[in-house]
Order: structure tokens, then sequence, then C-alpha cells
């Protein structure tokens, strides 16, 4: 009797642990769900243009270029320290209030090889901030020697969208162009050329 009543007790004690431990994971992807989506530098999507250009100064930035087509404006911003940030631009709405932040991420020195490492651990970054990623569209399309690959993760709170897209452009070398290359020893094969980018936007959904 007292045997049964201690695995009793032992299976009792096993059935917490597995329900707060449940209870923490659960706890954990509420948070990430939770977490609201901002831009950087204390932007705050649907603010008027007068107080954006307050925060950007107040953020040490610059803007360098201002743009505006069928009543909606593109601000070009510089000055910003952010490694492998190479460009960020601020789109308003027909209203002059803060639509999208836009943010290019890339390194022209980077090999393909880099790209991908780079472009694995940002996405695995932002999947611990916000939590698991809804893949929208993963594409591959070739013209002439040229093939794109464009992937786009998206996260979602209320009216709040972040959009992570990855851009690839290479040369693909045909076997049309090698066997033509080959028949000539004094021309060498043109070299592998290759852009990689990957660009982050905050939108504000209507």
């Amino acid at each position: 009797m007292i045997r049964i009543n201690s695995i009793l007790y032992q299976l009792h004690t096993l059935s917490l642990v597995a329900i707060v431990t449940s209870f923490a994971w659960i706890s954990t992807i509420s948070a990430r769900a939770a977490t609201a989506i901002n831009p950087p530098w204390g932007l705050k999507l649907g603010h008027s243009a007068q107080r954006v250009e307050t925060e950007i100064a107040s953020a040490g930035l610059r803007i360098s270029d201002k743009t505006s087509k069928q009543g909606r404006s593109t601000w070009t911003l510089d000055g910003f320290k952010q490694e492998n940030l190479t460009g960020a631009k601020l789109h308003f709405d027909s209203r002059s209030r803060l639509e999208e932040v836009e943010l290019q991420y890339g390194n022209p020195e980077w090999t393909s090889k880099q790209f991908e490492g780079f472009a694995d651990f940002f996405l695995k970054k932002l999947q611990a901030d916000f939590g698991p990623a809804l893949l929208v569209e993963r594409r591959t399309e070739q013209q002439n020697d040229v093939q794109t690959t464009i992937e786009c993760h998206q996260w979602r709170r209320e009216k709040m969208r972040l959009s992570c897209i990855r851009f690839s452009a290479q040369t693909i070398h045909s076997a049309t162009t090698k066997k033509t290359k080959s028949q000539n020893s004094k021309k060498a094969l043109p070299k592998q050329l290759h852009y990689d980018t990957i660009s982050l936007h905050y939108r504000l959904m209507r």
C-alpha cells in the first residue's frame, strides 16, 4: 500500500512538472506573439511627416532625398551606423502619414555562401523576436543567363505587418555558352556574377 501511494505521488509530481513546463512554453509563444512590430529609431507607423522628421533628428539620422509621386512621398535616410544596413526609406500615404519603413541589408563583398549564412541568421533572429513566420512566397525564375530567387516571410500584428524579402540574382552560363568559349582557348569563360539583398518592410495595413 505504501509503495502504491509512493508511485501515485511520483506520477502526480511528474504531471505537475509537465503542466508547468507546458504553461511556460505557451507563455513564451504568447509573449512572442504579443511583441509589437515597430520600426527602429523610435519611428511609429501612422505618425505625421512633421513628427517623423523630429524622430529622425532625435535618432541622429539625416534625410538625403525626398521624392513625391501621385500624392505619396518617399524619404531616403542617411547617417545610420547599423552593420550591413545599406539603405533606408520612409514611405508616406496621401495624408502624409508614415505608411511603410523599408530597410535594405547586404554587403557587395560577400560571396553567395556568406550571404546565405547571413540570411539564415537574420531570419532566425526575427523569429526569435516575433515567433514563427508565415512563408508567403518562394519562387525561382530564369531569363536568358540570369536566375533570380525571391523568398518572402511575414509577421502580422493587428494593423501592422513585417515582411522579410530575400532576393538573389546570379548569372548561369548555359551549355551553349560553355561550348562556344571552350572552342576558343584565348577567351575565358565570363565570371559568374551575383547580387544578393534582404529587405525589411514595416507596413501599416488599412
